[in-house]
């Protein structure tokens, strides 16, 4: 049992460490506008709060969310 409970915390320690490294590639500047905002679908900025919008004050970007 305890020989899948090793193999188990690895695995879950490669899935954070892979997602990590993938979130902070996506801000990088050669990275497409929306996908450093968080905004792959480049919506213009409005009073919509949707999904993964984030806070104006976090906001770097003039025209999109």
């Amino acid at each position: 049992m305890k020989k899948y409970q090793n193999i188990l915390i690895a695995a879950v320690l490669v899935w954070i460490l892979t997602r990590e490294q993938a979130r902070a590639e996506t801000n990088t500047p050669g990275t497409p506008r929306g996908i450093r905002n968080n905004n792959p679908g480049n919506i213009r900025i409005s009073n919509n709060q949707w999904r993964g919008k984030i806070p104006v004050s976090q906001n770097t970007d003039g025209s999109f969310e």
